[in-house]
């Protein structure tokens, strides 16, 4: 059967499918489960800024990052900094798999006494979910930009973990932004983050917010973006969103993604199949002829094409389709 074995972000995976942070790694008996079926690595549940504010009693009015309703309406934001650290010590006592603690993060001034106690707590790594809202009218695209790189700046600065950083994939020149990101610190780029759905009560007007599963047809942005940045970002690439099968996990890898992050495949299935993705990536790298996964890796990116052009192409051709 093919070899599985990579690595991501210096850590020696026994294969690239790793457990996207989410509510399945914010336990340690889910865990344990997800290393049994296979797991390459774990990404725990995302500590929010707002959590660490909030144990410092600086908790402002509003929750500037989207996602974190999701997580701490659901979780009563019961895994604080303290508990998140008991968390990542006894995930790497009882799995032998890599540990990659996850901040959701804005602002990296928050994040500066608690990188040391990360790194000593035994995370193998980290994961930065980065997100900003634009919401003033005056805001302009390159300042936002510019607090995000100050913000990997900031962390890259207090931290010695190797750093992955998760992105959406709404920037206008994201080849640009990863390069900067590169040279801000950042060792790995994660594309891309799905984003809570905001909504509201037609009747009373109370907003509302959506957790959307992502579906098997999800996969097409992220495997643009990491063709086209193999090879030249200077970081390495994860795949995320999407990857529901064997075959978009063996496309991502094909693309140029050193790794492969899952969660709603686990939410629609169970954890177990991730055994059934695993055996059907050997299969199909059987069939492939390819003994060893890094021999796939990149095969398919722009850098490699013959036709480099068709990796950029926005809009349907008419003529090319067959469409009048």
């Amino acid at each position: 059967m093919s070899k599985l074995h990579t690595s991501y972000l210096g850590l020696k995976l026994k294969n690239p499918l790793i457990v996207s942070s989410s509510s399945l790694t914010s336990n340690i008996e889910s865990i344990e489960k997800l290393a049994d079926a296979g797991a390459g690595a774990v990404v725990l549940k995302s500590l929010f800024e707002e959590q660490i504010q909030a144990e410092t009693n600086e908790m402002g009015e509003t929750l500037s990052h989207a996602e974190a309703y999701d997580y701490i309406e659901q979780m009563g934001m019961s895994l604080g900094p303290a508990q998140y650290l008991e968390l990542v010590r006894e995930s790497k006592s009882r799995v032998d798999i890599p540990v990659i603690a996850s901040l959701n993060c804005v602002d990296g001034k928050w994040w500066k006494e608690y990188a040391v106690q990360l790194d000593s707590a035994g995370a193998d790594a980290l994961e930065v979910n980065l997100s900003l809202m634009p919401r003033r009218f005056d805001q302009k695209s390159g300042d936002l930009e510019k607090e995000l790189i100050h913000t990997v700046e900031t962390i890259r600065k207090h931290s010695s973990l190797p750093l992955a950083i998760k992105l959406g994939p709404y920037f206008t020149s994201l080849p640009e932004f990863a390069t900067r990101l590169q040279k801000a610190g950042a060792d790995a780029l994660v594309l891309f983050n799905r984003f809570y759905q905001f909504d509201f009560d037609l009747s009373t007007g109370q907003p509302k917010g959506r957790v959307s599963l992502s579906s098997p047809e999800d996969y097409h942005q992220a495997l643009r973006w990491i063709s086209i940045l193999f090879d030249r970002a200077g970081v390495e690439l994860a795949a995320s969103t999407g990857v529901h099968n064997a075959e978009t996990a063996l496309k991502m890898i094909a693309a140029g993604a050193d790794a492969v992050q899952l969660c709603s495949v686990f939410y629609r299935n169970n954890t177990q199949i991730l055994e059934s993705i695993l055996r059907d990536m050997e299969v199909q790298l059987d069939s492939l002829g390819v003994s060893d996964i890094q021999d796939l890796k990149g095969r398919y990116a722009q850098k490699r094409s013959e036709k480099p052009e068709s990796y950029e192409r926005l809009q349907y051709i008419k003529a090319l389709t067959g469409l009048s």
